[in-house]
């Protein structure tokens, strides 16, 4: 038996992949509406604010303001301690991301 931790890792796919895979490049990295310029996360089919289909993926400053955040002590998936604790959620806004 493994001593590695239970995760559940998110599934990779066309769509979504050049932003998991962005932190390799050492970037972060969203879809952006080519038609009105709205950044969009998490990824989608089409821009929540004009309804364009031409998305593609661009890099953003890496600059961020920290909207909010908790750091979280409870085990939630108790499975051989899988999850952690603390773990932190943050709610950032990305500097070229205009809300």
């Amino acid at each position: 038996m493994s001593d590695a931790p239970f995760r559940v890792l998110p599934a990779i796919t066309d769509r979504n992949r050049p932003y998991w895979t962005a932190g390799r490049d050492g970037v972060l990295r969203f879809q952006r509406c080519q038609d009105c310029e709205y950044w969009i996360h998490p990824p989608s089919v089409l821009c929540p604010i004009c309804h364009s289909k031409r998305l593609e993926y661009e890099d953003t400053t890496g600059r961020a303001t920290v909207h909010t955040f908790s750091i979280n002590h409870q085990p939630w998936m108790p499975v051989n301690g899988a999850l952690y604790t603390p773990w932190s959620l943050v709610s950032l806004l990305v500097a070229n991301h205009s809300a």
